[in-house]
């Protein structure tokens, strides 16, 4: 109540003083929205009762008293009934394309993947395998999924329990990290790969191997890339794949998403785009779309900018477009990929590593640096990011002053206590996926990493105690998941630190001062995804000059239960001034 009372006092203050927002009245809007209670998001006047569209953008933000000089003949004018709103929410990494791709299984077009029974045993894995291959004889590869990562031990699963069921078509089975694949010995015979094939990114990408260096069966991260990609494999026919991104492009819309950058498509980037672009030319594209090129294996760094340079060309539009390189530059702890500093706990030899060296990375930050290209890098834990923040500070002091490329890390789910300030001194965005911070969802941590580590993952308070960037994301590449990229499905994930349906007493994911306040994770869904994706100067907040993104929703974030924000719907959400989901009465 301490809390309700201290927002409201606040919200009275600012009120009168809000008229600083107000341009010249001499401009007639094409949309004013009033009785609101709207979140700005502007540290100079949190909140407004009214707001003024024109051309897209605001040109007022502040009482509703003054409002009325911005109507005009042909100004549209509704009363929000004190409905909150909330500037666009902005996902900041996500993975549309391979939603769309997983969501259309197909066996006659071979798109999609069949679900396997899951959570499963191996026998029960193996059971199904039967029977589904003998339904479908005539299938030149079986790709399916997904098998609990945790299923097997440290060493994994091995070909010769699928060799048993399938010797003679080869045979991909995801798991349910999205960061290794069990395979039979007929894949490795149709690509060719043997115990003289190396690694492609030693410790990251790499094939489980047998005493003689025989490959296993387990393949880590992008070890197979070089020979085969199943998002490409798996994606449907063009007409297909469009209708299903707008399934899931409009599920994010309705949920209040108004911009979002695509975490990448691992060797499907073409036929992703390709299908973007006819959502964007057709004008069926809900949101504003951030596309990138992804770089999963060392060989690609050389071609990195000429192939996002590509892909602007031939896929930009008016709401796609292409600014920021993605580098996964470790893998997760579940498959014991990630670069840690201190080795794993259940295997004393391994520190995971990162798929190139710091070196070549403070390089290929100065080449981006020279081309203004911003770059996203995948740092699962402490010691890739740490090397991270080297190669950045190493740039910065290479050319001598603060880089003309973005940089911004995602996932941390360990950060070395020492990197924590570097971030904000070195201008770093951290980014999250908040629908991780529960318990229950993510399995197959808990033994690599040991207690004591898993006690303080995810500090993301700390960060924003120092003053960094923090943004917000889904990360989510199965439709199964598609509820899970709700940005109110992640608030309350995040808020409460337990999963959505838990109870009120049940475990919360230490520590317990991670927990964060509604503000914080409104700032990183707003303004700090805004930063993150250089969109700072024209989305993330509401104020004059900004494009007019907003959300309407049918429930008050600070009023409603902690735990039913998940089951807060917009009403209506608006897009450059233009209603593009819901109503507004």
């Amino acid at each position: 109540m301490v809390i309700r009372a201290t927002l409201i006092s606040f919200f009275t203050i600012v009120i009168l003083g809000v008229s600083a927002c107000s341009p010249s009245n001499q401009q007639t809007a094409d949309l004013i929205l009033t009785n609101a209670k709207i979140y700005t998001v502007d540290s100079m006047n949190t909140w407004a009762e009214a707001v003024a569209i024109k051309e897209g953008k605001f040109i007022y933000v502040g009482t509703e008293q003054n409002v009325g000089a911005f109507i005009g003949p042909q100004t549209k004018t509704y009363d929000l009934k004190e409905a909150m709103v909330l500037p666009g929410i902005i996902d900041a990494h996500t993975h549309p394309g391979s939603i769309a791709i997983r969501d259309n299984y197909d066996s006659t077009k071979k798109s999609g993947y069949p679900n396997m029974p899951y959570p499963a045993s191996k026998e029960e894995i193996l059971a199904w395998l039967e029977n589904y291959s003998k339904k479908n004889p005539d299938l030149e590869m079986i790709v399916a999924g997904v098998w609990q990562i945790d299923t097997f031990g440290l060493t994994g699963p091995i070909k010769e329990d699928l060799d048993q069921i399938v010797p003679d078509r080869p045979v991909f089975l995801l798991d349910d990290t999205g960061h290794s694949k069990w395979v039979n010995s007929a894949f490795f015979k149709k690509f060719g790969i043997d115990k003289n094939t190396p690694d492609p990114a030693p410790g990251v990408s790499i094939f489980s191997r047998k005493p003689d260096g025989e490959p296993a069966g387990w393949l880590k991260e992008a070890a197979v890339m070089p020979w085969f990609s199943e998002r490409d494999y798996m994606a449907p026919d063009q007409p297909q794949l469009v209708e299903n991104l707008f399934r899931v492009l409009s599920y994010l819309s309705k949920h209040g998403v108004t911009l979002l950058y695509d975490g990448g498509n691992s060797g499907a980037e073409d036929k992703v785009y390709a299908a973007v672009k006819k959502l964007d030319d057709t004008d069926r594209l809900p949101l504003r779309y951030e596309g990138t090129y992804h770089i999963r294996l060392p060989e690609q760094v050389p071609i990195a900018i000429s192939e996002l340079k590509r892909l602007r060309s031939e896929y930009s539009g008016d709401r796609l477009k292409f600014n920021t390189i993605k580098i996964h530059y470790d893998g997760v702890h579940e498959v014991r990929t990630s670069a840690i500093f201190e080795p794993y706990s259940d295997d004393p030899g391994n520190r995971g590593n990162t798929t190139f060296s710091g070196e070549v990375l403070t390089d290929f930050i100065l080449e981006l640096h020279e081309e203004k290209i911003d770059l996203h890098l995948h740092t699962n834990s402490d010691r890739s990011a740490h090397i991270a923040l080297n190669a950045v500070e190493n740039a910065r002091n290479i050319i001598g002053k603060p880089l003309d490329t973005r940089v911004s890390t995602c996932h941390l789910e360990l950060i070395h206590e020492d990197d924590i300030s570097r971030f904000r001194e070195l201008d770093v965005p951290a980014n999250f996926t908040l629908h991780w911070n529960g318990i229950g969802y993510l399995t197959g941590w808990e033994k690599p990493i040991g207690a004591e580590r898993a006690a303080r993952r995810f500090s993301i308070q700390a960060l924003i105690d120092d003053g960094a960037t923090v943004s917000y994301s889904s990360d989510t590449t199965g439709m199964t998941r598609l509820y899970r990229t709700s940005p109110f499905f992640s608030m309350q994930v995040g808020h409460n630190r337990q999963e959505v349906g838990a109870a009120p007493d049940s475990e919360i994911l230490p520590p317990v001062n991670e927990r964060l306040s509604l503000e914080d994770i409104i700032h990183g869904y707003t303004k700090g995804s805004a930063y993150q994706l250089r969109y700072e100067d024209k989305l993330g907040s509401i104020e004059v000059g900004k494009i007019a993104d907003l959300v309407i929703l049918d429930q008050n974030l600070f009023d409603i239960n902690r735990y039913n924000i998940n089951e807060i719907t917009p009403t209506a959400v608006i897009l450059g001034g233009e209603i593009i989901q819901g109503i507004l009465r």
